[in-house]
């Protein structure tokens, strides 16, 4: 069976963006799972337990280290980046660094506005000793992005034959198919019976056929327990209140709320904040759910694209049809 890796990627977030994009580039093209919660864990310490339960789920810890050292966090007063990278090796999670060269510090200092981002200022001490250690262990250290990519790859190429990793399979890879595929047929025939009543399309059971309603509702229950950040950038009054710049939500609203743009396609080069946290919290969720998919790139977009996939568009036509016709007393955090 097709196993995939979830790789958990650290780092400073400024610095490095463009690093991270080619990290996790390079993920989906070996068609892994890339997570990370940079975007709203730096400076917070409420989240730091959050970032360790998603380490600890992750079958891989990758990081890359620049030359900058990062946010502080207070109790242990080192950053969050070491934190996090120190939590990987005490709970014995495959490590993989990247270390990011002085060659490269060079270079990229000539192509941006403000070169002393790409330097430390306060913590230089703390910056070298954690480079020591991180350099003492399993590491690359690349010069440009491509380098990035090939290291990467030669990572998870190892570390995808270590039977020792869990990784996530299909639900539908057991044994279990010709069960699911009988509780399907007495969806087809609700479908049916709710078409003859003109209550939905004619096509839609043709659409969902492949999974049951049993299978769905796991599924939906799954996507509700887990919990995603949302950085909208902005805060938004709304008919219910205002909404804030960072909204906690589950995955199965966020899902519903933003199908628009994954229906489009999100690019993996996307910049603005709200995209970053569909792709490096939003993602990480439907991606191991298969519902969306990493697509090549087009001309419209040099980088890969995160967009619904089959599984995806067919568990969004259910969970409509489910609100449509059948009309059960759906969670309110589902709708």
């Amino acid at each position: 069976m097709s196993r995939r890796l979830q790789v958990f990627v650290s780092s400073t977030y400024l610095d490095l963006k463009e690093e991270r994009q080619a990290a996790v580039e390079a993920i989906l093209e070996a068609k892994h799972i890339p997570a990370g919660m940079e975007l709203f864990a730096a400076g917070n310490d409420s989240q730091l337990e959050v970032i360790k339960r998603w380490i600890d789920e992750s079958d891989v810890y990758m990081l890359i280290l620049g030359h900058r050292y990062g946010s502080i966090e207070s109790e242990s007063g080192k950053s969050y980046t070491q934190v996090e990278y120190e939590h990987a090796v005490a709970t014995g999670k495959p490590v993989f660094a990247v270390v990011m060269t002085d060659d490269w510090r060079i270079a990229k200092q000539a192509t941006v506005k403000d070169p002393d981002s790409l330097t430390e200022r306060e913590n230089n001490k703390e910056l070298k000793a954690f480079r020591t250690l991180v350099m003492g262990r399993m590491c690359k250290q690349p010069d440009d992005r491509k380098d990035i990519k090939i290291a990467v790859l030669q990572a998870l190429a190892g570390f995808a034959h270590d039977k020792r990793l869990v990784g996530w399979v299909r639900g539908d890879a057991d044994d279990k198919r010709q069960e699911l595929e009988k509780e399907n047929a007495g969806l087809k025939g609700e479908l049916a019976a709710a078409q003859r009543q003109n209550t939905a399309p004619t096509d839609y059971s043709q659409s969902i056929v492949s999974t049951s309603d049993e299978e769905w509702k796991r599924l939906r229950a799954a996507l509700i327990e887990t919990p995603v950040v949302i950085n909208h950038g902005i805060r938004v009054i709304t008919s219910n209140g205002v909404r804030p710049a960072i909204e906690t939500t589950n995955a199965l609203k966020a899902m519903i709320e933003h199908r628009d743009y994954l229906s489009r396609g999100v690019p993996t080069n996307a910049e603005h904040d709200f995209m970053q946290s569909l792709i490096n919290n939003v993602s990480p969720v439907l991606l191991h759910h298969e519902l969306i998919e990493a697509a090549p790139a087009t001309k419209k977009h040099s980088h890969l694209v995160l967009r619904l996939s089959q599984n995806g568009r067919n568990f969004l036509i259910w969970h409509d049809l489910q609100r449509l016709i059948l009309k059960p007393a759906l969670p309110p955090n589902s709708r």
